[in-house]
C-alpha cells in the first residue's frame, strides 16, 4: 500500500494489493481525476486508510455458511489445527472453549464478535477462582478463534483488530504462580522420601520417575520393548504418551519429546528387577496405572516423610533439571535430556544431540550413584 505520483496527470493516487480469503491477491489503483485535492500528497494520505478499509470489506468479507454459531467455530478451528497441535493441547483447548467461551457468549457469533462483550468476558475470567496461567490460556484460545474467524471471512480485518484489543493477558505473576506449585525436591529430600516407602514397587516407581525427568504422559507410556539394557546403564526410547482417558498416542508434546533417556547402573538394575518382579512381557506398559494414582503415591509418602506437598512435574522434571544444573550440566545437555525444544537456539546449534546425550549420561551417573 502506497501513495504514488502520476507524472502524466500530475496527481497522486493510492496503489494497493489486498489478499483475498483464498490466498490470491487483488490489485487496485484509486484516484479521483476531477478532484483537485488529489494534487496534494498530504490529502491523499489522509484518506488512504479509509479507502483501504472499505476495499478490504468489499473484497475479503465472505461469510462461511458452514459456521453458524460459536460451537461450529470451535469445532472448525480444532479441525483446522489438527496437525499443528499436540493431542493433549488440542483436547484441552476444545474442552476449555466449550466450558468457558461457548456458554458465556450464548453460542452466538454476533456476541462473540462484539469488543464490549469480549472486554466483559476478560473481566469475568479474572473473577473466577482459577490460576492466572489457566485464565490466560482461555484468553489465548479466544484470540485464536477471532483470528480464525477472520480467515473464514466471518469478520473483516478491522473487526478482527477491534476484537483483539480487549483480549490482552491478565496481568498476574503467572510464572511465579506456576513455580510455587512445582517445588524442588533435592537428593536429600529424595532419600527421606524413599526411606519411608515400605512397598517395593512404589519405591522403584518414584525413584525412577525422579531420575527420568520425563513428562507424566511420557513416563506412563513406556513399554518393555522401549528399553535397551547394557552392563552399565539402560537406554529408553520415548515414543508415546498416555492420555487422561487411558488411551495411548504416538503424538508427543514437541518434536524434541521423541528422544532417548538414560538410567545409570544403579537405577538400571532397579528397572530390570522391577520388570522381572511384575512379570511384564515385551509389549506391556511397565507403569499400568493412571497419573492420579501416581499423584496419590507421591502425596502419601511425602506426608509420611514430612516433606512439603509437590506436583509430579516439580518432583520429576524440575528437580532433576536443578540437580543437573548443580552438577555442572550446561543448558544444551539439560535441554536434550528433558526433551525440550530449546533453551537457547544458538546453544542448540553449537552441539549435536548425540554429544549432549553422551555427556548427559555422565552427569546422570554422577548424581544417581
Amino acid at each position: 500500500m502506497a501513495v504514488l505520483f502520476d507524472k502524466k496527470s500530475k496527481t497522486y493516487y493510492v496503489d494497493s494489493k489486498i489478499k483475498r480469503a483464498d490466498g490470491s491477491w487483488y490489485h487496485f489503483k484509486y484516484k479521483e481525476i476531477n478532484n483537485q485535492d488529489f494534487k496534494s500528497k498530504r490529502y491523499v494520505q489522509s484518506i488512504e486508510a479509509e479507502i483501504i478499509r472499505k476495499k478490504k470489506v468489499e473484497i475479503c468479507y465472505q461469510p462461511s455458511s458452514k459456521v453458524q454459531n460459536v460451537s461450529d467455530l470451535i469445532e472448525s478451528y480444532i479441525n483446522y489445527r489438527e496437525n499443528e497441535l499436540a493431542f493433549n493441547t488440542k483436547a484441552n483447548n476444545f474442552l476449555r472453549a466449550k466450558k468457558y467461551i461457548e456458554p458465556y457468549f450464548e453460542n452466538s457469533l454476533l456476541k462473540l464478535f462484539n469488543p464490549a462483550n469480549l472486554a466483559s468476558f476478560r473481566i469475568y475470567l479474572s473473577s473466577l477462582k482459577i490460576c492466572a496461567e489457566y485464565m490466560n490460556n482461555i484468553i489465548a484460545i479466544t484470540r485464536d478463534l477471532i483470528r480464525y474467524a477472520r480467515i473464514l471471512g466471518l469478520i473483516n480485518s478491522d473487526q478482527k483488530d477491534d476484537c483483539l484489543v480487549p483480549l490482552i493477558p491478565i496481568k498476574k505473576k503467572v510464572n511465579e504462580e506456576k513455580e510455587a506449585r512445582n517445588k524442588y525436591t533435592s537428593l536429600n529430600d529424595l532419600t527421606k522420601l524413599l526411606s519411608v516407602i515400605d512397598n517395593k514397587n512404589d519405591y522403584d516407581i518414584l525413584k525412577l520417575l525422579y531420575f527420568s525427568g520425563l513428562r507424566l504422559g511420557e513416563f506412563l507410556g513406556i513399554e518393555v520393548n522401549d528399553i535397551e539394557f547394557s552392563d552399565d546403564f539402560a537406554i529408553i526410547t520415548i515414543k508415546r504418551q498416555r492420555l487422561k482417558n487411558g488411551a495411548y498416542t504416538n503424538q508427543l508434546k514437541t518434536s524434541a519429546s521423541y528422544k532417548k533417556i538414560a538410567f545409570a547402573k544403579t537405577n538400571a538394575e532397579i528397572l530390570k528387577e522391577y520388570i522381572k518382579r511384575n512379570d511384564f512381557k515385551e509389549y506391556d506398559k511397565i507403569f499400568p496405572f493412571s497419573g492420579e494414582t501416581l499423584r496419590k503415591k507421591l502425596d502419601k509418602y511425602s506426608k509420611l516423610a514430612n516433606l512439603p506437598h509437590n506436583t509430579l512435574h516439580g518432583y520429576g522434571r524440575k528437580s532433576i533439571n536443578t540437580e543437573l544444573y548443580k552438577a555442572g550440566a550446561d543448558t544444551k545437555v539439560r535441554t536434550t535430556l528433558l526433551g525440550q525444544i530449546s533453551m537457547s537456539v544458538n546453544e542448540n546449534n553449537y552441539v549435536d544431540n548425540q554429544s549432549a546425550f553422551d555427556k548427559g549420561l555422565d552427569f546422570i551417573k554422577s548424581i544417581s550413584e
